[in-house]
């Protein structure tokens, strides 16, 4: 059973990431049907941003998940060759 400050962490956390997505589907889908002129616009960065940052996060996931594959595998390489059995 989770505790409540459990709980309470994981609904905030929750409704922060929903509302970061609401923010950044508004940003995509609707801001490119609206004026430029309208005040608006001072509420979100330039479209470029829109496409670079998603662009960005995957790329440092990618490679998180990369060195870290690459760290087990590492690892592992280094206790078998302790254990004196072959590398390859």
């Amino acid at each position: 059973m989770k505790s409540m400050g459990q709980r309470l962490l994981s609904w905030s956390l929750l409704l922060l990431l929903l509302a970061g997505y609401a923010y950044y589907t508004v940003w995509i889908l609707l801001t490119p049907f609206v004026d430029k002129d309208q005040p608006v616009f001072a509420y979100f960065p330039s479209a470029h941003y829109a496409t670079a940052l998603p662009l960005y996060a995957i790329l440092v996931l990618l490679a998180c998940s990369l060195l870290a594959v690459g760290y087990i595998i590492c690892s592992e390489q280094l206790k078998r060759c302790a254990r004196g059995v072959e590398m390859w």
